[in-house]
């Protein structure tokens, strides 16, 4: 994923806030930043050309109206709306900058959106400044400060950690599960004795998707045994990943990708273990699974909850939910509202022992 793409993913609500803003319905009969008609009749035909979502007509009359007042804050503020929307984060950034610079008050929630694209930058302290006097402010909507807030708990949390790295040695754990493929989403098993894991391949299938399976490596001592497939006489190499195994080993749970009774691209099925095979797997049906991607399921220890990731297509990120399984019925999921943010969240995990 490029640059623009975690900046959508991470800020697309911010940057939805920021479009609202600049609506049209917001800004008739305004009073404007500038005396000058020659740079207001410009602004004008820029916004029309906004609104008609031809953005880069926009902007080189935004960019004549700012030649004859460059301290014109809505054209300023309507120049870093077309930056987001064109994903040039260089160009949103310095315009926002310099609207807040001549009049921060003409619109404060430009500070949340500068604050997105200096994390961006890795520009932590300056996104930390500028959420700061956002917040300090007692006129704004609680909506937009509850965003706001999280939002420099992030920066803060972001700037501590780069400032205090921890050390730590990674262990690659060899050529017997590593390959020039990617090994990934894995599980060790609850009595220790095996690894489980995804292995995307290089080589693809016949509908152009790279091969992507479930494998297992034995683990003796502290060695690992090259990794072989799992065993499962149902699975006729559709694809299928981020396995889960339960605390007492008789469910295994997995995303199956494209099957034939999918509710979506990515759906979550249900195995149970009898007379030393994995069964026919179930699909968990509407209530959990959807139109879109669930996957990365993980139950709970107690085999009560089962947590999983599902992919938003409105906010293009990745929550985490939870289900609970009542007499063999599971719960409509709930998002874990206090943990997941306008980012990704992803790969929920218990160990078996039920404390991490």
């Amino acid at each position: 994923m490029g640059k623009n793409s975690i900046f959508t993913a991470l800020f697309l609500p911010i940057m939805l806030f920021f479009v609202l803003i600049m609506s049209p319905e917001m800004t008739f009969g305004q009073t404007y930043h500038t005396t000058s008609k020659k740079a207001i009749s410009l602004y004008k035909k820029g916004k029309s050309a906004y609104i008609k979502k031809d953005y880069e007509k926009s902007l080189r009359l935004i960019d004549k109206s700012l030649n004859c007042d460059g301290a014109f804050v809505e054209a300023l503020q309507l120049k870093g709306g077309i930056g987001l929307i064109l994903k040039d984060n260089d160009l949103a950034l310095e315009a926002l900058e310099k609207s807040l610079a001549v009049d921060s008050m003409a619109n404060p929630w430009n500070a949340v959106v500068t604050s997105g694209l200096y994390m961006e930058k890795n520009k932590y302290e300056d996104a930390i400044r500028v959420l700061k006097w956002y917040c300090s402010l007692g006129n704004q909507k609680e909506e937009k400060m509850k965003i706001a807030r999280k939002q420099l708990a992030n920066a803060e949390f972001r700037n501590f950690a780069v400032n205090n790295p921890v050390d730590f040695e990674p262990v690659n754990v060899g050529e017997n599960v590593n390959t020039d493929g990617d090994e990934y989403i894995n599980q060790i098993a609850p009595d220790g004795g095996r690894i489980y894991f995804t292995r995307r391949l290089q080589e693809k299938d016949e509908n152009g998707y790279r091969i992507e399976g479930v494998y297992y490596s034995s683990i003796v001592g502290s060695d690992y045994v090259a990794a072989i497939p799992m065993d499962l006489d149902w699975n006729n190499n559709k694809r299928m990943g981020a396995v889960n195994i339960s605390a007492d080993q008789k469910k295994m749970f997995f995303v199956g990708f494209d099957w034939l009774d999918s509710k979506g691209r990515g759906d979550i099925y249900m195995s149970s273990y009898e007379d030393a095979n994995w069964g026919k797997p179930v699909n968990l049906g509407n209530v959990v699974n959807t139109s879109t991607v669930e996957s990365q399921p993980c139950l709970s220890p107690d085999g009560t909850e089962l947590y999983f990731t599902r992919y938003s297509r409105t906010y293009e990120s990745t929550d985490i939910y939870v289900s609970t399984c009542f007499k063999g019925e599971w719960s409509n999921p709930q998002s874990l509202t206090n943990i997941n943010s306008t980012g990704n969240e992803m790969a929920p995990f218990f160990n078996p022992d039920g404390k991490t």
